[in-house]
């Protein structure tokens, strides 16, 4: 509890800290308490993510909380009142301020949880994701492309760019643009089908690229390419899919 409770007042530290309310002292204390402690700069750095979200997801016209709370604000105490299933005569004192209050505060708390709930789990990706157990991946283009002759290694289009992408993505290196490229090539091998020149190596790009997408904290996206790697059937690769697979679903 007592740690919760520092925590609290963490958390209250941070959004001082954005507001731009603490005093040259306590902002320097601020900054070397994070400074010090890992622990608690991931957590300012988490809590300022679902403060900045917070206020883009109220200010959203299309969000579903936005919507409620327009919607309430656009009524009277009547109206309020007969939506809401009060009697006429129910003694409710001062009852609209508070309504209005803990409406919107409902619809707050709603969006920190959410949030807060992604952040988590996006955390737990990216972890995944840097584990050397599942880094520990031979490309068959790597192996195959060595032993092919000249005329065999044309077949295999931007062969060594494409290594590259899967070095990148190992060594955590401008993932983003990465994984961007990787899923043209794999999008292609879908649209091509056998026909494609790297269809023979579909596994290599979907296990990069669900490694990628997990780096980048979206393990959802790596399921399906997962998926794709099992029924494809191919043992080794089969073997090690389903792991992260198991891995991925525990978050």
């Amino acid at each position: 509890m007592e740690k919760n409770n520092d925590y609290m007042q963490f958390d209250e530290q941070v959004e001082r800290y954005l507001r731009r309310q603490m005093t040259v002292e306590e902002e320097r204390a601020f900054k070397q308490s994070m400074a010090d402690n890992p622990e608690l700069k991931e957590r300012a750095r988490i809590t300022a993510l679902m403060i900045r979200e917070m206020r883009n997801a109220v200010a959203e016209e299309s969000s579903e909380e936005q919507k409620i709370i327009q919607a309430v604000k656009g009524m009277n105490e009547e109206q309020f009142r007969k939506a809401a299933g009060i009697l006429p005569k129910a003694k409710v004192i001062r009852l609209w301020p508070r309504v209005m209050k803990y409406v919107v505060a409902a619809c707050i708390v709603g969006i920190v949880a959410i949030i807060g709930v992604q952040q988590y789990d996006a955390s737990q990706y990216k972890t995944i994701g840097n584990d050397p157990v599942y880094l520990a991946y031979t490309p068959m283009l790597g192996e195959t492309g060595h032993d092919r002759s000249a005329g065999e290694a044309e077949a295999i289009p931007q062969q060594d760019d494409i290594l590259a992408l899967f070095g990148k993505i190992e060594q955590g290196t401008d993932v983003k643009t990465a994984v961007k490229q990787l899923q043209g090539f794999y999008d292609q091998i879908l649209s091509e089908g056998a026909q494609s020149a790297l269809a023979e190596y579909q596994d290599d790009f979907a296990w990069y690229l669900s490694i990628g997408y997990l780096k980048l904290g979206k393990g959802k996206k790596a399921i399906p390419l997962l998926e794709g790697i099992i029924q494809r059937g191919e043992p080794a690769n089969a073997e090690q899919a389903k792991k992260l697979l198991e891995r991925i679903k525990e978050v």
